[in-house]
């Protein structure tokens, strides 16, 4: 059996999504009585990782303050932080070729499930994708079990 299936991140992949990222996180921390990070290469840090390892990656965060960074920050990053994303040059282009070219296509992301299928929808891209997969609201699935879940539909 032969099966084209295409799986893509969201966070710098399909979306460039970094100013909304870095500039809600600076803003939770600030929250919490800390200081803001301003190095973008520091900053960069907090793409990719769980958002818990990311809060502890950038700010060094203590373990009892990230639950409380966590809910400052998607309160934020929904209300405002998501609204500065956008899609890279040329990727509608790219899925519109994908699938004419037969493939399957998916979203397999750590941010939030709903968030990640909100923001697709907002930029027009959900339409072309099989399967959008993404974190639990506790954070707790990895990106191989968002793969695997992809893999199974």
């Amino acid at each position: 059996m032969n099966f084209k299936l295409a799986i893509f991140d969201l966070d710098g992949t399909l979306l460039d999504t970094s100013e909304g990222i870095f500039g809600t996180a600076n803003k939770a921390v600030v929250q919490l009585g800390l200081s803001a990070v301003e190095d973008r290469a520091q900053l960069a840090k907090f793409i990719g990782p769980p958002i818990a390892q990311c809060f502890i990656n950038v700010y060094d965060l203590a373990d009892e303050l990230i639950d409380d960074a966590i809910a400052i920050y998607r309160t934020e990053y929904d209300q405002t932080g998501r609204f500065q994303a956008r899609p890279y040059e040329g990727i509608e282009e790219m899925l519109v070729d994908l699938r004419s070219r037969g493939y399957a296509l998916a979203v397999g992301t750590l941010k939030y499930e709903p968030l990640a299928r909100q923001m697709l929808e907002h930029f027009g891209l959900s339409q072309y994708f099989d399967s959008i997969r993404g974190s639990d609201e506790a954070s707790t699935l990895s990106k191989a079990d968002i793969v695997t879940a992809i893999l199974k539909e």
